[in-house]
């Protein structure tokens, strides 16, 4: 694999609707996969999403019973077909929702 395409950490297919805060307007934009250190949104390219280099995103994973809040830095946006795809890193998360995101990569890879 090509220094490129290499993830830092494993990563889970989700496919939930999460809440994204972008310059103090709300979006739902669907959470195609997450890691403990980051996530990829995605939403139709004709939304109204504005250009940010920071947002906050709110989640709720299957098997876990707490919202998990964090903010994150925008890594990529880019264009996909009639999708807009946008890569965030996790920047400022509790260290309890963190665990949590862990144990559900984990869960989803059968290591948990």
């Amino acid at each position: 694999m090509d220094r490129k395409n290499q993830r830092k950490s494993s990563r889970a297919t989700v496919n939930l609707m999460v809440g994204e805060t972008v310059r103090g307007r709300l979006f739902q934009p669907l959470l195609a996969d997450v890691s403990e250190g980051g996530l990829l949104l995605e939403c139709p390219s004709g939304l109204d999403l504005p250009r940010a280099h920071d947002c906050y995103v709110e989640l709720m994973l299957p098997g876990i019973s707490e919202l998990i809040l964090a903010r994150c830095r925008v890594l990529r946006d880019s264009m996909h077909g009639f999708f807009r795809r946008r890569a965030l890193q996790i920047v400022d998360i509790s260290a309890l929702h963190r665990k949590l995101l862990g144990v559900y990569v984990q869960r989803a890879y059968g290591l948990a």
